[in-house]
């Protein structure tokens, strides 16, 4: 969401789309540049995952670039904290997802 030609990066928009999602479903929400933090953030409300690097967002806030993922990842993995919602392992997400473990 959030980029030219794509769904427009409201939350409205999201709502719609996770009312229509199976009960089972696991998903994520992915906005790109300045709605990369607050979508995130309400994805997890709503139960969903997030993710969060350079390649969705540069700026770890308004003005202020990013000097790597690390930065990035740290301040989505606070707001994950603050909304009691636990960081997955690589073995977790692997069977969230029931893919085949890595390097198989």
């Amino acid at each position: 969401m959030g980029v030219r030609g794509d769904m427009a990066a409201t939350h409205e928009n999201l709502l719609s789309i996770v009312r229509r999602l199976p009960e089972d479903a696991v998903w994520q929400a992915i906005a790109i540049g300045r709605h990369n933090f607050d979508f995130a953030a309400l994805a997890m409300t709503l139960g969903g995952n997030a993710r969060t690097g350079l390649e969705d967002n540069l700026y770890l806030r308004r003005g202020e670039l990013s000097p790597g993922n690390v930065p990035l990842v740290s301040k989505m993995a606070a707001i994950a904290a603050a909304l009691d919602r636990p960081l997955a392992t690589v073995e977790e997400t692997e069977a969230m997802l029931k893919l085949a473990p890595a390097g198989q």
